[in-house]
C-alpha cells in the first residue's frame, strides 16, 4: 500500500479536532519547526497516534504498509470513541470510513469493527437520470411523448439475514417547463409527479430466498414474455439440483396504462374491476454455462365482483373458470459471445371473457389468433460497447399485458411484427438504447409503428 505522510496527517487532523492547542516540542529530527506538516506530526506524537523510529525519525515521504497504517487507525478509533472527547460528527465519520477500509487489518490487531462498518454501510443508493422519448403510430392514430426521469433505489441492511429495499421515480415532461407529467405517460405519474413505487424486504430462510412487499416480480419460465411487473405479497425461490431453481408468487396485481395508447387503444383490464387481481405465478428453470430455460403459469383473478357480457350471457370475472391463466416457456443459448438466440411462448385462456376486438360477434379472448404469444430473438454484440438485435414477435391481449418488452402496445387487438433494436455503452455508467417496431394488429386491421429511444445515466 502506498500511503505516506499524508495519511497519518488525515487521521491525525481528526484526532486533534478535539483539541485547538498544539505541542510546543516536536521529537523528530526529520521533521523542522519550519515543515508545513509540523503541528500535525506533534498533535499525533503528544496524543500517541503515532511513535515515529527507533533513530528518532518520523519518515514521512517513506510508504508505509497496510499494517502500520492500521495501527494509527486503531488509535483514532479509540480517541473518537473516549467518553468525554468532543469530537465532531464529521470526524467520527471519516474515522468510521477508514476502520471499514483496515477492517482485516484491524482485526489481526484485535479491533473489531462490525458495528462500526454496520452503521456506515447501513445505506446504500444506485439509480439513474434517463432522457426517453417515444411515438406510436397506429393507422391515424398518433401518440409522441418525451420524458425526464429520476430513479432511485435505497439498500438498507437489516441484519445478517434480511435487507430492505425501495425503489423511488420521479417523471418530468421534457415538453414543459414545469413540474408535470404529460398525461399521455400515465403509469402512475398523472398528478403525482414523484411516487414510491416498491418497497420490500428480502432474506434467507435456509435455502429459499424470501420477498415480501411490493416488489418486481419476473418470470423466468418464458424470459418474462408473460411477467415482468410489479406485485404486492410475497415470494419464494429455492435453487435445487445445482443449476435448478423454483420460484412461486402470490398477491396482487394491478395493470395501467403506461402511455395514451393504453385507455384510447384498448385496455386488458376490460371486465376486471379497472385492472386489479388478485396473482399466483410459478416458475422452475434451468441456468448452466451457454443453456438456460424454464416453464412458468401465473393466474390473474378480478378482485371484485364484476359481470361482463359473454356469447352465453354475463359471467363473473372472480370465478376461477374465468380468470386469465397464461402458460409459458423459454430457451436461450449462446452460440458464442457474440451471438445468441432467445425464444419465448405463452398460452393463455380467459375463459369466456370477451376483448374489444371480438366484442359483439361470438369471439371470446381464447380464439385462435389471441390465444398463443411468442418471440423469436438473434442477439448480437457487435463490439464490446454496441449491441443488436432482431426479433419476430407475437404479442396477443391479455397474454401479454405484464410482459417484459417495452414496445408491447396493449392494443385491444394484439399485435405481431418485427422489431429491431441497438443497446450502446457511450461511457463508464453512460449508455443509449433505440427499439423500433414494425406490423399489424392480430386482425389484421390496422398497420403499427413504435419507436422508443432513451439515454440514461446510471449512479
Amino acid at each position: 500500500m502506498k500511503k505516506t505522510l499524508v495519511s497519518a496527517l488525515t487521521t491525525a487532523l481528526v484526532v486533534g479536532a478535539a483539541s485547538t492547542t498544539f505541542a510546543a516540542a516536536n521529537p523528530f529530527a526529520d521533521v523542522p519547526a519550519d515543515h508545513w506538516a509540523y503541528d500535525a506530526v506533534s498533535e499525533l506524537t503528544s496524543k500517541g497516534v503515532v511513535n515515529g523510529f527507533p533513530d528518532g525519525t518520523f519518515r514521512g515521504n517513506q510508504n508505509m504498509t497496510r499494517y502500520e497504517m492500521a495501527q494509527i487507525v486503531a488509535k483514532a478509533m479509540a480517541k473518537v470513541n473516549t467518553p468525554g472527547v468532543a469530537t465532531s460528527g464529521t470526524d467520527k465519520a471519516m474515522v468510521d470510513k477508514l476502520a471499514a477500509e483496515f477492517k482485516d487489518e484491524l482485526a489481526n490487531l484485535g479491533v473489531r469493527v462490525d458495528e462500526l462498518e454496520s452503521r456506515m454501510d447501513n445505506v446504500k443508493w444506485s439509480g439513474w437520470v434517463r432522457y426517453e422519448y417515444k411515438n406510436r403510430r397506429q393507422e391515424s392514430k398518433i401518440s409522441t411523448a418525451q420524458r425526464i426521469k429520476l430513479r432511485l433505489t435505497p439498500t438498507m441492511k437489516i441484519n445478517n439475514q434480511w435487507t430492505a429495499h425501495a425503489r423511488m421515480e420521479y417523471g418530468m415532461d421534457a415538453n414543459s417547463a414545469h413540474n408535470s407529467t404529460a398525461s399521455n405517460w400515465g403509469g402512475g405519474y398523472k398528478g403525482t409527479q414523484f411516487r414510491v413505487d416498491q418497497a420490500w424486504v428480502d432474506g434467507k430462510i435456509g435455502k429459499a430466498t424470501v420477498k415480501l412487499g411490493r416488489f418486481g416480480s419476473f418470470g423466468y419460465g418464458g424470459n418474462g414474455i408473460a411477467m415482468d411487473d410489479v406485485i404486492t405479497g410475497a415470494e419464494v425461490t429455492v435453487p435445487f439440483g445445482g443449476n435448478w431453481n423454483v420460484q412461486l408468487a402470490a398477491g396482487r396485481y394491478s395493470w395501467y396504462p403506461t402511455d395514451s395508447l393504453g385507455k384510447d387503444w384498448g385496455d386488458p383490464t376490460a371486465g376486471y374491476a379497472d385492472g386489479t387481481w388478485t396473482y399466483l405465478g410459478g416458475d422452475v428453470w434451468y441456468s448452466k454455462d451457454k443453456w438456460s430455460f424454464g416453464v412458468g403459469y401465473r393466474e390473474f383473478r378480478g378482485v371484485t365482483p364484476q359481470n361482463y357480457a359473454g356469447k352465453d350471457g354475463n359471467f363473473n370475472c372472480m370465478d376461477g373458470k374465468n380468470a386469465i391463466k397464461i402458460a409459458s416457456a423459454g430457451v436461450k443459448y449462446r452460440f458464442s459471445h457474440a451471438f445468441g438466440l432467445t425464444v419465448d411462448y405463452s398460452r393463455v385462456n380467459a375463459g369466456e371473457r370477451p376483448v374489444p376486438a371480438f366484442e359483439g360477434t361470438g369471439k371470446e379472448a381464447s380464439a385462435p389468433n389471441q390465444k398463443h404469444s411468442y418471440n423469436i430473438r438473434l442477439d448480437w454484440q457487435a463490439t464490446k460497447k454496441i449491441g443488436l438485435y432482431v426479433s419476430y414477435k407475437k404479442m396477443s391481449n391479455p397474454g401479454t399485458m405484464a410482459s417484459t418488452y417495452d414496445l408491447q402496445s396493449y392494443s385491444e387487438h394484439g399485435q405481431k411484427g418485427w422489431e429491431v433494436g441497438t443497446d450502446i455503452t457511450l461511457q463508464k455508467n453512460v449508455s443509449a438504447s433505440a427499439y423500433y417496431f414494425d406490423g399489424k394488429t392480430l386482425n389484421g386491421d390496422s398497420k403499427t409503428k413504435m419507436f422508443y429511444g432513451n439515454l440514461q445515466f446510471k449512479f
